[in-house]
């Protein structure tokens, strides 16, 4: 597989684990790494058994292990099942499931490997059609990474740029069985409704359209990248020297940024002093709009226990501990971040 040999070097000396459902995509993905098995250091399957659809999800942990074992790859499994339906399923699956695996790779690979995750070109269309539903900015437009680092997890997507139908036809042709998950039938989650409704009435109009999107989302991640070096070149001269960075940005400075660079700019500024991601859609538009109307006396709330406040000459961030005091006779705005 040539986007796994182009890796740097570093990363192709790490244990390979592969993220195994059961169905088609990562089926074929296990397949092709079994393929590729003399050039990787080590092989294993993970795989996480949620038990939302006993006795479907059994059958296929049990396929799964018996796939494994014949072809002498070690797996390890993970069975969950909560004891109430959690409110956001699909980020709760997503929680666990990368808790999982930095559990294996610590306990198993010497605190070191790379996860290889089964995305296509269709899971790339989906993603970035629901983060523009969400009002994602361009960071958040440019879908998955191919090769990502999530909190000390090293992910490898090397399907990112493979249609479904190619998965499809490989499984076919190298007569591979895989699991149908029927919960993907519905139209409950919005990942779905996108997969059912949408993408096929803008298939109507452009039958490329998952390329397209593709496409998109690779050229917002370059416009992104390129935005944050510029934003992080601003914050380091506005910060003088300091290594934690400025607690406090210029109000005029800021007006006198092209109005790209100044959203990059509060966002940089933010993820660094608050240490996480916030939720910038909520956040920024009424900081840019504060900034242009000359408006003073904004509060928003921040994660991770902070405030930012549009004070008449700057942009300040404080955490909640030392609370800010709203200007006589305005309120804080009630957004909630």
């Amino acid at each position: 597989m040539s986007r796994y040999l182009a890796l740097p070097k570093a990363l192709r000396a790490l244990p390979v684990w592969i993220a195994v459902s059961g169905g088609l995509d990562s089926t074929v993905l296990a397949a092709v790494a079994l393929r590729l098995r003399p050039r990787l250091p080590s092989l294993h399957f993970a795989h996480v058994n949620y038990r939302l659809r006993v006795p479907d999800s059994d059958r296929e942990e049990a396929s799964l292990k018996d796939w494994a074992g014949r072809e002498g790859v070690p797996i390890r499994v993970l069975r969950l099942r909560p004891r109430a339906k959690p409110s956001n399923l699909q980020a709760w699956a997503r929680e666990r499931r990368l808790a999982f695996f930095r559990s294996l790779i610590a306990s198993r690979s010497g605190g070191s490997g790379l996860i290889w995750m089964a995305h296509h070109q269709g899971d790339q269309a989906e993603t970035v059609l629901a983060r523009l539903l969400r009002g994602a900015g361009l960071k958040g437009l440019r879908g998955m990474d191919e090769l990502e680092e999530i909190g000390g997890l090293w992910v490898f997507r090397p399907f990112l740029e493979v249609p479904r139908e190619a998965l499809e036809l490989y499984a076919r042709s190298h007569r591979l069985g895989f699991h149908h998950d029927r919960s993907n039938d519905g139209d409950d989650y919005l990942r779905n409704r996108i997969r059912h409704r949408i993408l096929p009435r803008m298939a109507e109009e452009n039958p490329r359209i998952q390329e397209v999107l593709a496409v998109f989302a690779a050229r917002a991640g370059q416009t992104a990248a390129a935005l944050e070096t510029l934003a992080q070149d601003w914050l380091r001269r506005a910060a003088r020297g300091s290594a934690a960075g400025p607690a406090a940005l210029d109000r005029r400075a800021l007006k006198r940024l092209p109005p790209a660079l100044r959203a990059s700019v509060l966002e940089a500024w933010l993820r660094g002093g608050t240490g996480r991601e916030q939720s910038f859609g909520k956040i920024l538009p009424p900081l840019l709009a504060g900034l242009e109307k000359t408006a003073e006396g904004i509060e928003l709330p921040l994660k991770g226990g902070f405030w930012v406040q549009l004070s008449p000459q700057k942009l300040l961030l404080r955490r909640r501990s030392t609370p800010l005091r709203a200007a006589p006779g305005r309120r804080r705005p009630g957004v909630a971040v």
